[in-house]
């Protein structure tokens, strides 16, 4: 209930995007404006596999599942796995036989509801009637082109973009999203329309539309603008940058600036820290020389070789080479791309950097290699503008949520698999939800110094704890360990962090030389902060640049 009443304190007015509720569909929105601490409904679908994609029972087994949470939540508590929650199960026979729409009728009727009756809830004696409304539905491409009713593939589609009417022929026309006409719930109707005349086929090829789905009747929900965003996940990690990648590689290597085998070496001696565990895997010549179009690799190792490629190959390569000029664009687009917090002129810079990337990349790699994914990041710039940064609608958390059901298949029978499965999901949140305050992540620590008192300790140090909490107590003790994990994230010390950047780029990092933990609650870290004497963005930073910081 703290989450929802605070949520509107969240709301920035400064031109700072951190969240859903800064964005223009929110403060657009027919309930959303006019209650602040209505219920932001954020629902997820997709499909997963729970048998050996090569065994015979592939997709018999397959399971659609429906997520959904509460945008009140903060993001640091929202990221949670505790924290999504099952809408709906069931088995893919099931939603190829009666469709979607027919599927999700009983999760649209209830949100129908929320919209329009409320939720009655009592908290603390006192009852007050919440209503709510679904503000995205976050899915893949494939996923989210199926509950628009959409084409379910690309090359199926004389406008294949969810969008825009962007056509095919003219795809890399363009590369800013001012040329094309945006899809509307209007022009929408007028095409799902055109689908029950004699011509159905034509129409639906050319406006790249199956069906009229059944979310276009949902109160206070608009498909368009927002409500079907693109996920940066599966564009970026997992479309662009590995196509990109591979050419770039291709390139270098044919150019005699390195060979394969001095890429791979670098890649396993590279010092990676005790932070990433998700390593990227050495590239094969037959992979990249094979006709797949990319590299293959998880998000999470993708996106940690777009911040050291610099480093492990940068320095072979020459300072006027275009392809390595267009890869930095891309590396800075990601950058942007993966920030939590986005300034409404850092938009306008990404819009920049995009069309800037992709005329380059076309000139480069030629119009045969500029997949659609490359089309969805010019709209990226409209949709951080209307529903938040990027990393607030990619599913990377609800895609580790599904992990849950893939090890839960292997402690059940397939007899009902999707309600045997459900069931022990719920079970588990049951467990979840009453073991406390389900939201709080406890604080780790790691080895260090035996706890002291606060009044024990020299005065400069008491009278800067007492800067920060004037109100605490000399009798709280205090220790020193080496290592916490707060929130997730794990601090150590003698590391250093990026804090922020100046203009949008360049580093500003802090290295941590002591962490203070107070009354086994309160975290805090002494610093002090390290300015590289120059930053080279053609191979980013040298390492030894760091022992000479200030």
């Amino acid at each position: 209930m703290t989450q929802i009443e605070e949520c509107p304190k969240r709301m920035r007015n400064d031109g700072v995007i951190e969240d859903f509720c800064d964005g223009q569909l929110f403060k657009q929105h027919p309930l959303f404006s006019q209650d602040p601490c209505a219920l932001q409904i954020i629902a997820y679908y997709d499909e997963v596999e729970l048998c050996n994609p090569l065994g015979t029972h592939v997709k018999q087994h397959k399971l659609g599942i429906v997520f959904f949470t509460l945008g009140n939540i903060h993001p640091k508590f929202r990221s949670s796995l505790r924290a999504i929650n099952l809408a709906l199960c069931a088995a893919v026979p099931v939603i190829e036989k009666y469709g979607i729409d027919q599927i999700l009728q009983p999760f649209l009727q209830d949100l129908t509801i929320l919209a329009t009756q409320g939720l009655s809830v009592t908290h603390d004696g006192t009852q007050k009637i919440y209503k709510g409304a679904l503000l995205a539905f976050l899915a893949d491409n494939l996923a989210s082109n199926e509950l628009g009713g959409f084409k379910l593939s690309f090359s199926f589609a004389f406008r294949f973009c969810r969008t825009c009417l962007v056509t095919t022929p003219s795809l890399a026309s363009a590369y800013t999203d001012d040329v094309f006409e945006v899809r509307t719930t209007e022009n929408h109707e007028r095409h799902c329309a055109l689908l029950n005349g004699p011509l159905c086929d034509h129409y639906s090829k050319t406006y790249g539309v199956n069906r009229r789905s059944s979310l276009l009747d949902l109160t206070n929900f608009n498909m368009f603008g927002g409500g079907l965003p693109h996920d940066a996940m599966h564009d970026v990690l997992e479309g662009v940058a590995p196509l990109e990648i591979k050419l770039l590689l291709v390139h270098c290597i044919t150019a005699g600036f390195f060979t394969l085998d001095y890429y791979n070496t670098r890649l396993i001696n590279f010092n990676y820290g005790y932070t990433e565990s998700d390593k990227p895997i050495p590239i094969t010549s037959k992979s990249l020389h094979s006709s797949s179009k990319s590299i293959r690799s998880s998000a999470s190792q993708m996106l940690l070789l777009l911040r050291l490629l610099p480093f492990l190959v940068g320095d072979k390569i020459p300072e006027d080479d275009h392809y390595w000029e267009c890869f930095l664009l891309l590396r800075q687009i990601v950058d942007i791309v993966v920030s939590p917090t986005v300034s409404e002129g850092l938009c306008v810079t990404l819009k920049c950097l995009v069309e800037k990337h992709h005329t380059l990349f076309v000139s480069l790699y030629g119009v045969d290699n500029y997949i659609p994914k490359l089309h969805f990041l010019v709209h990226y710039p409209a949709q951080i503008l209307a529903v938040g940064p990027m990393v607030r609608t990619w599913t990377i958390r609800h895609e580790a949520k599904l992990n849950f059901f893939k090890q839960a298949s292997h402690l059940a029978n397939f007899k009902k698999v999707a309600f045997s499965l459900a069931n022990r999901h719920q079970r588990w949140m049951c467990y979840e939800m009453a073991s406390g305050n389900f939201l709080h992540t406890s604080l780790d620590c790691g080895p260090g110094s035996l706890p002291s008192l606060l009044k024990d300790e020299p005065a400069d140090v008491q009278e800067a704890i007492h800067a920060i909490f004037p109100q605490i107590s000399p009798d709280v003790y205090l220790s020193r360990p080496t290592w916490v994990r707060a929130s997730g994230v794990l601090y150590k010390n003698n590391n250093a962090y990026v804090i922020t950047g100046s203009d949008g780029l360049d580093p500003i990092f802090a290295h941590l030389d002591r962490i203070i933990v107070l009354g086994g609650n309160y975290v805090i870290f002494d610093v002090h902060l390290v300015t590289p004497p120059r930053f080279l963005i053609h191979e980013l930073l040298d390492n030894n640049l760091f022992q000479n910081c200030h």
